[in-house]
């Protein structure tokens, strides 16, 4: 008749009919658990298989085993007759929201060093006209200086770090040498000739050379870094 005696009817309903579906799915499983429980393992290696990638950190395995899990149950009962889906939509369900997981966790790569770039970036955002002096200014006194720009070869700016800052600012709390790595393999910090993470190079502005973590522009370009 309106909306609220239909959502009171739908309450008194449910209070009355539920649990069924869920009955009778452990029924059938009970009556041939081996032969479920056979199907259920051959459905999560299809999806897991589908999923996750190859080289997919170890959380986004956990995460997807379960998904898969949800996947093989929904699956089972569409073929038991619980559930009135065509075969398939309960993987096809799954794999959505596995997706939608993926994409707001920011992709398939270790969560720690997914957020240690995105430390850097803010400190870099927060400070890069502040703390950095400019590569070949003698005279500029910078207050708590964090390190130097740059510009490179190609008109691009790069933001020199020194390693103490690096250690006990950029990267606070967490593991430095591996954000380092992690950067020089998505091509946003300069390594030196050996592939090192910090390089040494003489600084005008010093008329010394020093050991440094030079970040290049690419850092800014994208949020998506896992």
């Amino acid at each position: 008749m309106d909306g609220a005696v239909f959502s009171g009817e739908l309450n008194r309903a449910a209070s009355e009919v539920y649990g069924t579906p869920a009955r009778a799915f452990i029924d059938w499983l009970c009556a041939d658990t081996e032969r479920a429980t056979v199907a259920a393992r051959r459905i999560q290696e299809r999806m897991l298989t589908e999923l996750v990638p190859a080289d997919a950190d170890g959380q986004v395995k956990r995460a997807a085993g379960r998904f898969a899990l949800v996947a093989a149950a929904g699956e089972l009962a569409i073929h038991a007759g619980v559930i009135p889906w065509e075969p398939g939509e309960a993987c096809g369900a799954a794999t959505a929201c596995f997706n939608a997981w993926l994409e707001a966790r920011g992709g398939s790569g270790p969560g720690e060093i997914r957020d240690g770039i995105e430390q850097v970036r803010l400190f870099l955002e927060k400070h890069g006209a502040s703390r950095f002096q400019a590569w070949d200014s003698v005279s500029t006194i910078v207050p708590n200086r964090a390190g130097f720009l740059r510009t490179d070869s190609h008109g691009d700016k790069v933001l020199c770090i020194l390693p103490a800052v690096w250690k006990s600012e950029v990267c606070q709390g967490r593991d430095a040498k591996a954000i380092a790595a992690a950067l020089v393999e998505r091509g946003m910090l300069d390594p030196d000739p050996n592939g090192k993470a910090a390089r040494s190079r003489t600084v005008p502005a010093l008329g010394q050379s020093k050991r440094l973590y030079c970040v290049n522009s690419r850092i800014f370009e994208g949020e998506n870094d896992g």
